[in-house]
């Protein structure tokens, strides 16, 4: 992975190295965890953002199941 990358893009590039291999588990997993520090040990404005968009993402998960 370049370094020059921001974190997103690295994350863009790991989704797809995750995607190609097929087992998201320990993926999903790491995810989890990061999301759980930045909605913990982040300001305030962050902590509503990572609850606002994990609420929509489980609802599309949700709907989807």
């Amino acid at each position: 992975m370049d370094n020059n990358k921001k974190a997103h893009e690295k994350l863009y590039d790991l989704w797809d190295v995750v995607k190609k291999e097929g087992d998201c588990t320990e993926y999903v997993n790491e995810m989890r965890k990061q999301l759980e520090l930045l909605g913990t040990e982040t300001n305030t404005l962050t902590k509503h953002m990572v609850y606002d968009n994990l609420v929509l993402a489980l609802n599309k998960i949700k709907k989807s199941l």
